[in-house]
């Protein structure tokens, strides 16, 4: 990394941009490979990932990249046929996860045989079309658990294993589709149901990893904590720290750590407003300081007020107004 701080900009424009753009009937991989942008990033913008919403702001460099492509339909992919290298790479990296190549045809719609040239690397070019249903497939399939032990998922690992084909997590960004990429440290262990986690997506395995990983998701979603790529993998916090400790990146790990703190922060303030809530419905006619006694928070009013719910503040200011009012006639 250059080191260089990120410069970001309101999102607002550039998804509008992207909207008129998917009326035009562009797909969104279209879109991702006309700009260089990765398609899941495209969807947080669009979307929100992680069960966030749309994101808020994005970088210059992507709003530019984004904002550079025209609405036209028939773009660099007008001839048809396009490098196979991307498409490999992701149907290798779906077999590696535990997925039977007659499962991946089927879900995407394509007959088994197209997919084994791709895999072996004997097609030297693929349809467009067949490119893209792979991508969107690709991006399914792998922001979900991967599959459960079965003779079929083990046979799929293995036969990965063998051919040292790598999982999802060793490729970050747009790195999958350029032909001089190469997955960090791409190396897992013969799969036996009782050697993975089945429940979750398959983990990263070197430090190494773990960094490519972290960063690709904060790429998707700039708020994430360390607890929720814990959760994410089925691993201990402590882990995940240690990792980008030890592969030379605090600044991924610090980034995951202040996450948590806000999103700790937000969710305590959350909590506070439910409770003020709950005490007016049972006391509609609690004061600000009963409410405080109640709660032990000193801080209350500004709490409520930092929560953006300066009418319960409100509420409870004007509620000890009238006590004292009452208690003066």
């Amino acid at each position: 990394m250059s080191g260089r701080p990120v410069e970001w900009v309101d999102a607002a424009p550039v998804r509008e941009h992207v909207r008129r753009l998917l009326d035009a009937g562009l797909t969104k991989p279209q879109i991702g490979r006309r700009s260089g942008i990765a398609p899941n990033t495209i969807t947080a913008l669009m979307e929100g990932v992680h069960g966030r919403g749309p994101s808020l702001r994005v970088r210059r460099t992507t709003a530019g990249q984004l904002l550079a492509v025209e609405p036209e339909l028939v773009g660099p992919e007008d001839g048809g046929w396009v490098d196979p290298i991307g498409t490999m790479r992701r149907l290798r990296s779906l077999v590696a996860l535990g997925w039977l190549v007659k499962v991946l045809a089927q879900k995407s719609a394509l007959p088994a045989n197209t997919f084994w040239p791709i895999l072996d690397e004997r097609a030297t070019v693929i349809r467009v079309g067949t490119r893209d249903r792979v991508i969107s497939l690709y991006e399914q399939l792998t922001r979900q658990p991967a599959p459960p032990p079965s003779m079929g998922s083990t046979w799929a690992r293995n036969r990965a294993a063998r051919r040292a084909w790598p999982l999802p997590c060793v490729w970050s960004g747009n790195g999958i589709d350029a032909p001089d990429a190469r997955p960090v440290d791409a190396h897992y262990p013969k799969a036996t149901p009782g050697s993975q986690s089945f429940r979750v997506l398959i983990a990263p395995e070197t430090v190494r990893q773990w960094a490519a990983v972290v960063e690709h998701m904060l790429d998707d979603d700039p708020g994430l904590s360390t607890a929720q790529v814990a959760a994410r993998f089925d691993r201990a916090a402590s882990t995940i720290s240690a990792a980008l400790r030890r592969a030379g990146r605090p600044d991924l790990r610090d980034r995951l750590a202040a996450n948590g703190v806000r999103r700790q922060l937000h969710d305590d303030a959350r909590r506070r407003v439910d409770q003020v809530e709950d005490l007016l419905v049972i006391e509609p006619d609690l004061t600000l300081a009963e409410a405080r006694d109640r709660l032990g928070r000193d801080r209350l009013a500004e709490e409520l007020a930092a929560a953006g719910r300066a009418d319960l503040r409100g509420r409870l200011m004007r509620n000890t107004t009238r006590q004292k009012y009452r208690e003066t006639r």
